[in-house]
């Protein structure tokens, strides 16, 4: 009895350890029920490709004193938009939003103040996963 156990218990340890140290099929393994798991949690089809969600990422945001703001985004998927605020001459506040992009080496979104007179006074990015 106590042979067994130490049949067990070293077989438990060993397989601790060769997941530790990355042997062949352990984490494959592993990684395949992870990814039924999250299959099954977005409900996919089976033999669907995998979808990877991420944000937009790369962002900037820049606000200019002639009453622009812009954000631009090089990477990932999903949308993003510039979101400015702008301050009147009477000092009252409002927030605008630019037009949604996808991500991409020449993607901009740009937003002006309703007035030329406006300033911004923060400028943004909004995102979003797709």
């Amino acid at each position: 009895m106590f042979e067994n156990r130490m049949r067990v218990l070293g077989a438990g340890i060993l397989a601790v350890g060769a997941f530790a140290i990355g042997a062949p099929g352990v984490a494959a393994a592993q990684s395949q029920s992870q990814t039924r798991a999250v299959r099954d949690e977005l409900r996919l089809a089976p033999g669907t490709a995998d979808v990877v969600i991420a944000a937009p990422s790369g962002c900037t945001a820049r606000k200019f004193t002639n009453g622009r703001g812009e954000a631009t985004c090089t990477s990932g998927n999903g949308q993003f938009r510039v979101t400015i605020t702008c301050k009147r001459s009477t000092g009252s506040i409002y927030t605008a939003q630019g037009p949604w992009k996808t991500p991409g080496p020449n993607a901009r979104s740009v937003r002006w103040c309703g007035a030329s007179s406006d300033t911004v006074t923060y400028a943004g990015v909004q995102k979003t996963n797709g």
